[in-house]
């Protein structure tokens, strides 16, 4: 059997403080985004709800201005919604790898 190194003992370590953290965050942070979305159904369904914007366009209560902002406003929500994505694919590859080497620990030790 073989006894694991200083620097897998410290990454075994910082991981077992990573996942006790993110038993408490994580609930945290899904609970405000739940929030967020049911204060901005609430408060401004235009920016949530295509059918309330379809609905105001139809009955012709939408705003010039609204719609020149929302206009102008896709393509920032667009590209953010792109460099979201990209940095989830980016977090999703380190935690791979990092899942990679914890197994090559636990394999050394078997």
């Amino acid at each position: 059997m073989t006894t694991l190194n200083t620097a897998q003992r410290e990454f075994i370590k910082k991981r077992r403080i990573f996942i006790a953290a993110w038993n408490s965050i994580g609930p945290v942070l899904i609970g405000g985004l739940l929030i967020f979305i049911v204060t901005m159904l609430m408060t401004a369904p235009m920016f949530l709800n295509p059918l309330a914007v379809i609905a105001r366009l139809r009955a012709g209560t939408l705003d010039l201005t609204t719609l020149q902002t929302m206009a102008m406003m896709l393509p920032v929500v667009f590209m953010l919604l792109c460099l979201t994505l990209l940095l989830l694919i980016v977090q999703t590859y380190r935690s791979c790898k990092r899942e990679k080497q914890y197994l090559l620990f636990t394999d050394q030790v078997q």
